[in-house]
């Protein structure tokens, strides 16, 4: 439902270009590739380079500001909070945000953030190979990519944790919430963690608190190092592989 509604968004804007970007707080992500990478500076410094009134939008971004204001509309009916974004030429050339959404919101982006985290991943591996020579089987519990603070693991398994596992969330670790876990097609409940096996410590190094609520992200912690595994790293990840090929087989 949400490609579906920023395609049409991207139609309203611009019919016949695909190199606007467009960003839709809580529904949207992006469409089309820009023609070139803009690095503005930070909001302290500036931001964005902001387009003002109908006749800049069209100069300096090439966009119909009634269009824009007709997506934004669009979307303000599609969910109760969000907001629309559109970056293009290098310009902010729309912003606009309803209901309880706004520039500095933070919400809790769930499972918004695995596209983002997928893509950068993917451009890590394709601009550092030789870094990273192992790509998704690359382990990820090692001195070489985590803080101190996470050794000695608090528990053994966790070192064959791989990148690929993380990205597909095969690897094996409990989640937030009571969604329960399913292994070989029986459904096993998860008891919520709340607290971590840490003790509440300052590494000298990375100088942050490790242990408290593994739930409670805007804590600085070891939350998502120290969360326990419920199963075994990719056995789900070989669970799924092999009913996909029986579900093959059957057809």
């Amino acid at each position: 439902m949400a490609a579906a509604r920023l395609g049409h968004v991207a139609r309203c804007i611009c019919p016949h270009d695909t190199e606007t970007t467009l960003g839709a707080a809580g529904a949207a992500g992006a469409a089309g590739a820009a023609s070139s990478i803009a690095f503005p500076p930070p909001d302290a410094e500036g931001g964005w380079p902001t387009t003002t009134g109908a006749a800049e939008t069209r100069a300096a971004a090439g966009l119909d500001l009634q269009r824009l204001e007709e997506a934004f509309e669009y979307c303000r009916r599609s969910t109760p909070h969000g907001g629309l974004a559109v970056v293009r030429h290098g310009q902010l050339a729309f912003e606009g945000y309803f209901g309880r959404a706004h520039r500095d919101a933070n919400p809790d982006m769930a499972s918004t953030g695995k596209a983002f985290c997928s893509v950068a991943c993917g451009i890590m591996l394709d601009e550092h190979k030789d870094k990273l020579p192992h790509g998704l089987d690359t382990k990820v519990f090692t001195e070489e990519f985590l803080p101190a603070a996470a050794f000695p693991l608090d528990d053994e398994r966790k070192a064959d944790i791989s990148l690929g596992q993380l990205l597909c969330m095969t690897a094996g670790m409990h989640g937030e919430g009571m969604s329960p876990g399913v292994v070989h097609g029986q459904v096993h409940p998860l008891k919520a963690v709340a607290v971590s096996t840490f003790q509440p410590a300052v590494d000298a190094k990375f100088g942050f608190k490790r242990g408290g609520n593994l739930q409670d992200i805007s804590q600085l912690d070891m939350s998502s190092i120290t969360a326990p595994l419920w199963i075994e790293p990719g056995r789900l990840q070989l669970q799924l592989t092999f009913t996909a090929r029986r579900e093959r087989c059957a057809a």
